[in-house]
């Protein structure tokens, strides 16, 4: 693996990483999906999850929500203390780690991913025959706000991220008043070259971040397994290493240089 960086100035907001595994459908309600080890696996992983300090725990959906609606979705935030980060969640199906600045790189926080997994495997009842993991997932989100130069959404957006407006300019000129900033989502979808078989998303979009006007830029990459073919941890940690790689890759081909110097000196880690 090439040698990890930071950049003086990042636009990180948020990094999420997502293991899903395969829930059995119901025969009488076949719109919903249960974690039928769900009440087994999640007492003894809360216990070792609070072994690595996460014992701040925040209910996300009541327990009196019945288990069968909750499939795939977070039930429970584990931190170190409240407003800690990094954080994991839990819930039938689904196991997540998450971290916000200070951000200290990947290898720090893939460490931290690295425990969370184990102790899926470690927990969950005969793991080696019933945890089939289905999907594998995980997302930068970044932000710019008028500290990167962003005065126009989609003069900045165009000219420092190489992501252009869907309508041309002509309409522009010809429509919209001259007054008027131009908004739009967009939402790239594509095959990545690595990890193999992984699906790519670029999503860019107007926020606000802090009060202000903000690009916000979603870097997504995704596998879905339907073979049982992801029986290891290790398979899961080299996944997310070669995730992280293609998605620092993406970054550095849509920021141009002008926005790299507004990121400031690029300090290596590790």
């Amino acid at each position: 693996m090439s040698k990890d960086y930071l950049y003086e100035k990042a636009p990180l907001v948020e990094v999420i990483a997502e293991v899903h595994w395969a829930l059995k459908t119901l025969a009488s309600m076949p719109e919903s999906k249960i974690d039928p080890y769900y009440d087994l696996f999640k007492q003894p992983f809360l216990e070792d999850a609070a072994g690595l300090g996460l014992g701040h725990r925040e209910e996300l959906i009541p327990v009196a929500v019945p288990i069968e609606f909750v499939g795939g979705q977070p039930q429970l935030r584990l931190r170190r203390a409240e407003g800690k980060w990094p954080l994991a969640q839990v819930g039938p199906g689904v196991v997540t780690a998450n971290i916000v600045p200070p951000y200290n790189g990947w290898a720090e926080f893939s460490g931290f991913l690295r425990s969370v997994t184990k102790i899926l495997f470690k927990n969950y009842p005969l793991a080696e025959k019933t945890l089939k993991i289905v999907r594998l997932h995980l997302r930068y989100i970044d932000g710019f706000d008028k500290s990167f130069g962003l005065e126009n959404y989609a003069e900045f957006v165009g000219s420092k991220l190489g992501i252009n407006a869907p309508l041309s300019r002509e309409f522009a000129r010809d429509v919209i008043h001259p007054d008027s900033q131009l908004t739009f989502v967009a939402d790239n979808q594509f095959l990545n070259r690595s990890p193999e078989g992984s699906l790519g998303r670029i999503k860019i979009g107007p926020a606000k971040m802090n009060g202000r006007d903000a690009a916000v830029l979603e870097l997504h990459c995704e596998s879905h397994y339907s073979d049982g073919s992801v029986t290891s941890i290790e398979f899961v940690d080299r996944w997310f290493d070669q995730a992280h790689q293609a998605l620092r890759l993406q970054f550095t081909k849509l920021a141009t240089e002008e926005l790299i110097g507004v990121m400031g000196r690029k300090i290596e880690i590790g």
